[in-house]
């Protein structure tokens, strides 16, 4: 079965936009609870869209590369940047 990327992205989009809204003020949204891959810093909500978008694409067979959480999957023909 072929994987609609549109609406697989589109959900995606809507996904970050719930999870960013759960964190309305810059006080929720601004703290640094990690350190990304390449070692910068990942706030809050950075981290919310990551998970959003990780768990939208969980199963699809691509490869994702992301500057919170490296390079993930293994996909052999589609690449998704975060």
């Amino acid at each position: 079965m072929a994987t609609d990327w549109l609406a697989l992205c589109r959900g995606a989009s809507e996904d970050v936009r719930a999870a960013i809204a759960e964190l309305p003020t810059r006080a929720e949204r601004e703290p640094v609870v990690a350190h990304g891959e390449g070692g910068d810093d990942t706030t809050a909500i950075d981290a919310a869209a990551e998970r959003a978008i990780l768990a939208r694409f969980e199963g699809v067979d691509a490869t994702i590369v992301s500057e919170e959480v490296g390079r993930l999957g293994s996909g052999s023909t589609h690449v998704v940047i975060d």
